[in-house]
């Protein structure tokens, strides 16, 4: 369990750190526009991860239709917010 506070700018920090990305923030010092990056001060979630951990076995989990329902499902082409 982690104690740590974390804000937006967590989640790209940890991207960032992952895949051993730079910092927006470092990226581009030319431009006027590299102020406001929060990944930089950003703590990051790594700590709320355990990438030593071995994964779980896949359980299937019963649903209401088949997954053939879904790739013959034809779109509605509606906004999903319609309602």
């Amino acid at each position: 369990m982690s104690h740590t506070q974390y804000e937006f700018g967590s989640v790209l920090k940890f991207i960032e750190q992952v895949f051993g990305l730079p910092a927006l923030s470092t990226m581009g010092k030319e431009s006027t526009y590299t102020y406001g990056y929060t990944d930089s001060r950003a703590n990051s979630l790594v700590d709320s991860f355990d990438f030593t951990q071995v994964p779980r076995r896949f359980t299937a989990v019963q649903a209401k239709y088949p997954a053939v329902h879904f790739l013959r499902e034809r779109p509605s082409l509606k906004a999903p917010d319609d309602d």
